[in-house]
């Protein structure tokens, strides 16, 4: 697989899709998963270059508990679409076993895989889990560190951590034949070019992470005014390792929906799934226990006030919803405020009710709205 680590010059801009994924809680999950799958093939199909599938433990809209699973099934009906986990949340088990399975997933991928790793925000997980935030992030740092030493060639030297214990392997003492027992895998090729980190906050210690170990940064649906924090995060991350930072490699993930006429697809949006998950889900339980977090989805100078409606989001082009025209527009003026990224990623949900519409939307989006923004140079 080609490392993103080069120095070459400006490159287009790339679609993928994180599928997060939301799905209405009365779905039978057979059903939704199927979705799923089906949506993977088509992305393929349509032209996208990568997908990512979330990971929820205590969420009956995000019923996904191993993007792992979905991803090995997946492998099997696509051949060239790299495939991540959009995220493994670092303190939800040992890092040990975690860097053993996705390092087996890896060589079932041929390479064709993307790491993505988080610290979470769901409060019921933190609470199944015994953790709160900041301990997370402890945790995930510290894991993330044993990940990384048991992906190097030998496997991991023992350590004691705060949260986490790596013991000595010597097979000699068991078995006496070293060549028995003993670490036994690393990835399918280097793994550290394809980590990435996913922040939605506007001061995001996990872009910040990001940036300080070179991984991928990803900044999930967060209004174009802000953006320039996220990256300035992932800048400061890069300083404080001494470490360059590229453009190229930020994706930005966003709601999208593209139809044939602005009418058809803000129906799509109001009467369909998505304005569904906004009103019934993030409204009335992320942002009911953050109340603060939905500024980020208000325009600047607009009051605290105003109610951040599916209708508001799409009326600010805080969703991209309408004709490829002038979803292009909308994707290019992004571009324009934040000083350029390098892919955009759809965020995917369950349209398995109305499949042709999302289905279309995908098309349009991969063939239609992408080839009008080609001239769009995104420099390192």
């Amino acid at each position: 697989m080609t490392s993103h680590r080069d120095n070459g010059g400006p490159a287009r801009m790339k679609l993928g899709m994180f599928l997060m994924p939301i799905s209405r809680p009365d779905r039978p999950l057979t059903e939704a998963i199927d979705w799923y799958l089906d949506v993977i093939r088509k992305a393929e199909e349509f032209g996208y270059s990568e997908m990512w599938i979330g990971e929820h433990m205590t969420s009956r809209w995000e019923r996904i508990t191993s993007p792992q699973q979905i991803i090995a099934r997946a492998l099997a009906d696509t051949e060239r679409i790299v495939l991540g986990t959009g995220v493994e949340i670092l303190y939800q088990q040992h890092p040990v076993t975690l860097a053993l399975a996705l390092a087996q997933l890896d060589h079932m991928a041929r390479g064709r895989l993307l790491f993505g790793f988080g610290a979470g925000a769901t409060l019921t997980d933190y609470q199944l889990y015994g953790v709160d935030a900041a301990t997370s992030q402890a945790m995930s740092r510290e894991a993330l560190q044993i990940i990384l030493d048991c992906w190097r060639e030998g496997g991991p030297k023992p350590f004691i951590g705060k949260y986490w214990t790596v013991g000595a392997v010597d097979p000699q003492l068991a078995y006496q034949q070293a060549d028995t027992h003993g670490w036994q895998i690393t990835p399918y090729s280097d793994p550290e070019p394809r980590i990435a980190f996913a922040g939605f906050g506007a001061k995001s210690p996990s872009l910040y992470t990001a940036g300080a170990g070179g991984y991928i940064p990803m900044s999930l649906n967060i209004n174009k005014q802000y953006l320039a924090a996220h990256w300035a995060s992932v800048q400061e991350g890069g300083a404080s390792t001494g470490r360059g930072v590229d453009r190229r490699r930020w994706r930005h993930a966003k709601e999208v929906y593209v139809a044939d006429t602005n009418r058809e697809a803000r129906r799509a949006v109001l009467e369909g799934f998505m304005a569904r998950y906004w009103n019934e889900y993030a409204v009335r339980s992320y942002f009911a226990q953050k109340p603060d977090l939905l500024n980020l989805f208000r325009r600047p100078g607009d009051a605290p006030t105003i109610p951040v409606t599916p209708e508001y989001l799409i009326d600010t082009g805080m969703w991209f919803v309408g004709d490829p025209a002038s979803v292009a527009e909308q994707i290019r003026e992004q571009f324009r405020v934040c000083g350029g990224f390098g892919t955009l990623l759809q965020i995917g949900m369950d349209y398995g009710d109305a499949p042709d519409g999302w289905l279309r939307s995908m098309q349009l989006l991969a063939q239609d709205v992408m080839p009008r923004l080609q001239d769009l140079a995104v420099e390192p």
